[in-house]
């Protein structure tokens, strides 16, 4: 009788222990995933300096390699890129998280404003909306006389929105950049969503084994 009970004490305690070590398991597992966050936060930076990096270098190896002169639509299609950019490096020397999610709005509205700007300016390429009165040929059709047309003239700049000056792929590079931000558009905030879902778990599960 002595004997089982000893045994009985024994497997209850092995029980509770292995109980206890799945629970310190689970609460490990819940702050290692938690401490992880800033790796992840590291990585969508590194991610974004990169594109915006990369979209720079490509404006500018065009421009002065190939000679392929920018339109007014185009420089203002690489503002949102320099402010991402920019961002991201003083982000990363702040190494403040207080201003990550500030930043990754920033660079979400930055975005979305060259996504605008690219769709804009890909409709000035297929004539279905006006472009700028320096820097597209629809507006000559606005002169009511030959002073005014003059005018328009020595205003237009030689480069125009409305005439793409190359194409890859049969896409122009405003087409390219609408494409190219729509997708960092999108796989940002698909990495934010999934990021939010997985830390409201890891802190669930380690509130809930603590």
């Amino acid at each position: 009788m002595i004997k089982k009970k000893v045994s009985q004490k024994k497997s209850t305690l092995l029980i509770h222990d292995k109980k206890t070590q799945h629970s310190l398991y689970q609460t490990l597992q819940g702050f290692s995933s938690i401490i992880s966050k800033g790796h992840e936060e590291k990585k969508i930076i590194f991610f974004l300096l990169t594109t915006s990096f990369l979209a720079l270098f490509l404006a500018y190896i065009s421009q002065y390699i190939f000679g392929f002169e920018p339109c007014i639509l185009c420089i203002y299609q690489r503002i949102p890129f320099f402010t991402i950019f920019f961002l991201s490096v003083i982000i990363l020397f702040l190494k403040q998280k207080k201003i990550y999610k500030f930043y990754i709005l920033l660079s979400l509205l930055a975005l979305l404003i060259n996504i605008l700007l690219a769709f804009y300016h890909s409709g000035v390429e297929k004539k279905i909306f006006v472009g700028p009165a320096n820097c597209s040929s629809s507006n000559l059709n606005r002169a009511e006389s030959l002073e005014e047309l003059e005018k328009i003239i020595l205003k237009t700049k030689a480069v125009r929105c409305d005439e793409p000056q190359f194409y890859v792929l049969k896409l122009s590079m405003a087409n390219w950049n609408l494409i190219y931000c729509l997708v960092i558009f999108i796989l940002l905030s698909k990495s934010i969503l999934t990021k939010n879902q997985n830390n409201a778990k890891a802190i669930g599960n380690t509130i809930s084994h603590l």
